[in-house]
């Protein structure tokens, strides 16, 4: 049991590594423009509002309005008012005020979500999260069951519901949940 403890935490880990900018993961170098994406990049700055179409990237942002993004977006130590993505959502050390609603791929580490979370994807992982609560609605592609990975002690304070009735969330045991409608739960012991 040990060993798939480790295994899904590297398997966590290597996504989360994947999700950030490149130049985190690159120690002394200089990081390498890479052409075939290009990046928008707003820094440590006060913001009304974002809407893009493209890769987005939040350094230190605070953003008083919405962010909708139809793309990529990376946010690390990021403060929004309200969020969604059609597309993929990375975030680190970010706050979000009100509702975020995903369609693609959503991965947090060490973020608060104090609206709703609203995800249409097949699959979404928060690692020492706080939520106020997930409805994962059924992803375009009808692919089920409906992952909700839900790791490191994330916190859920409302109800987790999958609209499908096929969902599966995956946890540790230092996970709070609330109560889950229409899906299951896997939970992963250390020992």
């Amino acid at each position: 049991m040990r060993s798939i403890f480790y295994l899904l935490l590297m398997s966590c880990f290597s996504v989360f590594i994947q999700a950030l900018p490149k130049n985190r993961r690159e120690s002394s170098r200089t990081p390498v423009p890479d052409s075939s994406k290009e990046w928008k990049v707003y820094g440590a700055r006060q913001l009304e509002s974002i809407h893009e179409l493209g890769a987005i990237q939040l350094n230190g942002t605070s953003v008083k309005g919405p962010v909708q993004v139809n793309g990529k977006l990376r946010a690390e130590k990021a403060e929004i008012e309200s969020l969604q993505v059609t597309g993929q959502a990375s975030l680190l050390s970010s706050v979000v005020n009100g509702q975020t609603m995903i369609q693609g791929s959503l991965i947090a580490h060490s973020s608060t979500f104090k609206g709703a979370v609203i995800v249409h994807t097949s699959r979404s992982q928060l690692m020492s999260c706080v939520v106020e609560s997930i409805l994962v609605k059924p992803d375009q592609w009808g692919r089920t069951p409906q992952v909700l990975e839900l790791l490191n002690g994330t916190q859920v304070k409302g109800p987790i519901i999958f609209e499908s009735g096929k969902g599966e969330v995956i946890t540790m045991p230092d996970t709070e949940l609330g109560p889950i409608q229409g899906g299951t739960i896997k939970v992963y012991r250390t020992k």
